[in-house]
């Protein structure tokens, strides 16, 4: 590593960087920078002859960054970002012609709940643009640098000061089948327990909160069929004979698109309890897309009376 003189560094090659660094592609950095993969390939070799570094290493079919590029990557993110907030300071944002895209990370459990967000984003920022990306370890901490505007993720009893965090109401947890499931007919555990059911597979590596009820109690349920998303279960359950126990509200359009019946769990499980992340500041898209999202996710996830389907 050598000493690196900003003033012979394009500093374009740095926002060349960190799209790199994050998708750890040439391929996709390309198409997020609208460049030509070459012109992307030419931009990293440029920036390894000036930062003397690889940057990027072969890691099989794919890439991944060494580890003084992973060091520096929270840093670059987090000055690139105040840099842009700099140099727009004095820009008043207007919702009506704004082009911004703003960036939510959002489990698949609300892909339901996607076309009401960007109906409600359309009618007041026609021109701006919403990109979800799905969570990962380090989601809050994308949102304090600013990579990201909002996160949707777990309550935690304590917080940075420098996050507003917004609970959003809780989701109790419902069973969904087929209409005329005979399982949803005068419903009850020994019922629902008989059945086949579907499990949605989540990115903790621990026992689901079902299985850890059922484990309690000393019984088992027969999984017939594990997906890798919530998206994949409504039209899977709407023709066969699986049951689907998940948190309810944010499932609800979905559940309704195949026509599904919902119950309410035959057991006692604990309600899930999540939060809207972002950043404090004065900035006002900011402001204004996190009053948008609170004020949906508020209406969408309010809690209902169970009704019986007819």
């Amino acid at each position: 590593m050598h000493d690196v003189q900003l003033q012979s560094l394009d500093l374009n090659l740095l926002l060349v960087l960190d799209v790199l660094l994050e998708e750890q592609s040439i391929s996709r950095a390309a198409k997020r920078l609208h460049r030509s993969p070459s012109a992307v390939s030419h931009a990293l070799a440029r920036l390894r002859e000036h930062l003397g570094d690889p940057l990027l290493l072969r890691d099989g079919q794919g890439m991944k960054a060494s580890p003084w590029a992973s060091a520096i990557q929270p840093a670059l993110r987090r000055h690139l970002t105040g840099l842009q907030r700099v140099l727009t300071s004095e820009e008043r944002f207007v919702a009506a012609t704004s082009e911004r895209t703003f960036r939510l990370v959002a489990p698949d459990l609300f892909s339901g709940l996607l076309p009401r967000l960007y109906a409600a984003l359309h009618d007041a920022a026609p021109r701006a643009s919403l990109e979800v990306i799905a969570p990962h370890a380090g989601a809050i901490e994308r949102v304090l640098d600013g990579d990201v505007d909002l996160a949707i993720g777990p309550l935690r009893s304590t917080q940075p000061s420098r996050l507003v965090v917004t609970p959003l109401p809780s989701m109790h947890w419902s069973v969904f089948g087929r209409r005329g499931h005979p399982a949803l007919d005068a419903p009850s555990f020994e019922r629902w327990l008989a059945a086949p059911h579907l499990v949605v597979r989540t990115a903790s590596k621990s026992k689901g909160v079902v299985e850890r009820h059922l484990a309690e109690a000393g019984r088992r349920r027969h999984v017939a069929l594990r997906v890798s998303g919530f998206a994949m279960a409504p039209p899977v359950v709407a023709k066969t004979d699986l049951l689907l126990t998940v948190p309810a509200s944010a499932l609800r359009a979905l559940a309704s698109a195949y026509d599904l019946e919902e119950r309410p769990a035959p057991f006692e499980i604990a309600p899930l309890s999540l939060g809207l992340y972002s950043r404090r500041g004065t900035d006002d898209a900011l402001a204004f897309v996190r009053a948008l999202v609170k004020s949906e996710l508020e209406t969408a996830l309010a809690p209902r009376t169970h009704q019986r389907s007819s």
